[in-house]
Formats: structure tokens, sequence, C-alpha cells
């Protein structure tokens, strides 16, 4: 069976995408790639070193008082997103692409998910990989964090539109399904379901 070499998820936070991703990993063998992973990774090397950048008071208390174990506990709490995602844009206001060139690097040849496909480079890079991006609807976008971060925006076209309303069993199957009909078909759907 062919299968989109690459697959960007995207949505608001809380919407299904890592559980999409595991879902992809297991049925079709995807290898799970996730920003907010290595940006985990990259506060965790700073916190261990004593190394703090230069930011707002809160993001500086933050890893000061901080655990670097509750940077991987679930489901986040508001300090470790609100760190996350000033990270995030602390790294793409010194070079655009940083995160684009730090998750290439995950890449191994292998059919890939992005489970966090925030930005249009983002998406590009999924498509550059001869990808699909599928946005998650339905759920999500929950209070915490940074209120309207932009990456809470979703600015770039999706080849597919799941709303993910529906059960754990639903998303599967509509998953399967988007990925095996594109194998099929060269036309797009328009929008699925898991209602």
């Amino acid at each position: 069976m062919t299968v989109p070499q690459a697959i960007g998820l995207a949505g608001k936070k809380e919407c299904g995408k890592d559980e999409a991703g595991r879902i992809l990993e297991e049925r079709f063998g995807y290898r799970v790639v996730s920003p907010s992973e290595i940006i985990r990774a990259e506060i965790n090397r700073y916190m261990e070193l004593g190394q703090y950048p230069e930011a707002p008071t809160q993001i500086k208390e933050i890893m000061l008082y901080g655990k670097i174990a509750d940077l991987y506990r679930r489901p986040l709490s508001d300090n470790q997103r609100v760190l996350q995602q000033w990270w995030g844009k602390w790294r793409r206001s010194q070079d655009e692409d940083y995160w684009v060139r730090r998750l290439k690097n995950k890449v191994d040849g292998r059919p890939w998910v992005n489970t966090s496909v925030r930005y249009k480079n983002e998406a590009e890079q999924v498509l550059e990989h001869g990808g699909i991006v599928i946005l998650l609807t339905g759920r999500g976008g929950g209070v915490g964090g940074i209120e309207g971060h932009e990456s809470e925006r979703i600015e770039f076209p999706a080849d597919y539109i799941i709303d993910n309303s529906g059960t754990l069993e639903n998303l599967r199957q509509t998953l399967c399904y988007v990925v095996t009909a594109w194998g099929q078909r060269n036309e797009k759907l328009d929008k699925v379901s898991t209602a």
C-alpha cells in the first residue's frame, strides 16, 4: 500500500494530534516527530546547565523554580505551556526556520508524522517530503498557556479536515480511511468526520 511519506497534524491544543500520531505509528509504521518534544529537550538541556536566555521574569521564574520532570508531565500545566510557547517563539525570532531544521534532523527516511504543525513553513516541509497536512477540529483550544498565541492560529491550507468530535475508534477509522484513500486516489478528499 502506498502511503504519504509525511503527514503533518495541525489543530488547536488538545484537539487530538498526539493521539492521531500514535494511531498512525501503530497502524502504518510512521515515525512520530514532535516539535514539542524537541522544545522540551532543549529547555531541559538549558535547565540542567543552569543557562537561562534573556527572557521575561515569568519565564525565568518558571525555569528557575520549576523541575525538569515537570516538562514531561501530562496534561501540561499552564506554566509548562507558557514556557514552551515562549521558547518556540524565542527560537523562531532568532531564525524562522529553526524548528524546521531541527525537525529535519529527526527524519530518517521512513514515513514520518509531525504531531504539531503550527506554522506555514512547517506545513511546507511536510509537503516537500511528499506529504499531506491534516487539520483536526471538533475539540481542543482549552485555556492555558499564552492566550491567543500565534501558534493557535492555523494560517495555511490543509489537505484534509477531520472533525474529531467522535470517539477514539472513530478517529482511528477516519485516519485509516484518509491514509489509504490517499494512496488510491489522486484527488483530495474535502472533509471527513469522526462523528
